[in-house]
């Protein structure tokens, strides 16, 4: 009886053809943590998104840097014909003046 028990459990323990629920159960949890292709295009959509907003960061930085060019270049041009608008005024006035 005593061997007959043993070489049940020995059996029973060495390696069971079919799986348990706790087994089943452990291949499920593995199956879903695995990147399936959900999860993938999920992590591809992620990167494109970060991509896209540095893209876009960029290209505010380069408007940024654009607009200020801009408005230096305005600001100089103001300058000048402020000043060439005095030189005319003091022409005009030493003309007037003879």
């Amino acid at each position: 009886m005593v061997l007959l028990a043993s070489l049940f459990l020995m059996c029973g323990v060495s390696g069971c053809k079919e799986k348990g629920p706790a087994e089943k159960a452990g291949e499920k949890i593995d199956k879903t943590q695995e990147a399936g292709p959900a999860e993938k295009a999920g992590k591809k959509i992620d990167e494109t998104m970060e991509k896209a907003k540095e893209k876009i960061e960029e290209t505010v930085e380069k408007v940024k840097e654009s607009g200020k060019k801009i408005n230096d270049g305005m600001e100089a041009t103001l300058e000048k014909m402020d000043e060439t608008m005095k030189a005319a005024e003091e022409k005009v006035n030493e003309l007037v003046e003879n």
